[in-house]
């Protein structure tokens, strides 16, 4: 489940990304995770710096295993549609895009 620009802080928007998640498991599918980055992130991206995107798991157990299994997926993504994304393989930080052309 991926929200762009979703709520101003990360509580905000992980509320946000849950109704949304929510919505699709009542459509019977199952998200395996959440990504998202937030309004206070998207004027960082504004200015060419990359977005910082916090991510987690869905699995019925959710060890962190599973939400590092979820951010590894980012960055396979981001790499295939030609970003240079960064993240030191933890929970404790968010994957960043790498600096980007906002359009």
């Amino acid at each position: 489940m991926a929200i762009e620009n979703a709520g101003y802080t990360q509580s905000d928007s992980w509320d946000d990304v849950n109704q949304a998640a929510d919505r699709l498991v009542s459509s019977g599918k199952t998200p395996r995770g959440g990504v998202f980055y937030h309004r206070q992130d998207k004027e960082r991206g504004r200015n060419g710096e990359g977005l910082y995107l916090t991510f987690g798991s869905y699995a019925e157990q959710n060890t962190d295993a599973d939400s590092i299994a979820v951010g590894h997926i980012i960055v396979e993504i981001l790499s295939k549609h030609r970003f240079q994304p960064s993240w030191d393989g933890s929970l404790s930080t968010r994957v960043h895009t790498g600096p980007f052309d906002w359009k």
